[in-house]
């Protein structure tokens, strides 16, 4: 009966991995047909005009804004290209990448593991890389933190995830920014059963925790 539970778990777990290439080869196709298209279509366009504008001596505030479009756009393929490499040919990220996604961050982020390691189902691990990466950016961008911290516990029930910041939270994200990411964050736990919750820090600042399941 052991060696047929073991058996089992290995199979669902072969199969939640097979599910998640499957998914990332997908995306990574319609990346490439259609949003990298219409991006290089921007750019080449934004170009021309960029030209055109610069011939006839049109207003400064066109050609300006224009070569925004053009640099802007070139970046965005550029990253994209980054973006599809990943999807075709890196294994999703875990738990095993938190300490160089802490260690990447643009403020201080403490990290702390409590509790009995061990391995995750598949799409439980890339869930919580994929809130810790949504918090630590959040943090940045809109939180005006100054430091944070990240604390992964394990207990016989599932995993539990918590970021802490000393900043301003969602307040200070214009037009809602934050409060997009969240929502994704929110689908994405719901996703593999899990719960999340955010707000305010007891001592300041702001906290996302969410409990996996596993």
């Amino acid at each position: 009966m052991e060696r047929r539970a073991a058996e089992a778990e290995r199979t669902r777990e072969e199969e939640a991995r097979r599910r998640t290439q499957e998914v990332r080869l997908e995306l990574a196709r319609e990346l490439h047909d259609v949003t990298s298209h219409t991006v290089a279509v921007i750019a080449l366009h934004a170009g021309v005009a960029a030209e055109a504008v610069e011939r006839a001596g049109g207003p400064e505030e066109a050609r300006k804004a224009l070569a925004v479009i053009r640099t802007a756009s070139r970046q965005a393929l550029a990253e994209m290209k980054g973006v599809l490499g990943v999807l075709r040919d890196a294994p999703p990220p875990g738990t095993a990448q938190l300490a160089a996604l802490a260690e990447a961050a643009a403020i201080p982020v403490r990290l702390d593991v409590v509790g009995p390691e061990r391995p995750l189902p598949p799409a439980v691990d890339l869930t919580v890389y994929r809130v810790v990466q949504e918090a630590l950016t959040n943090t940045m961008r809109h939180g005006g933190a100054s430091r944070a911290t990240v604390r992964v516990r394990y207990d016989e029930h599932g995993v539990h995830v918590r970021v802490d910041d000393d900043g301003t939270g969602r307040a200070a994200a214009p037009d809602g920014a934050a409060g997009h990411g969240l929502a994704g964050m929110a689908e994405r736990v719901a996703a593999v059963g899990g719960r999340l919750s955010v707000g305010d820090g007891p001592e300041g600042g702001f906290r996302v925790a969410v409990t996996l399941p596993t």
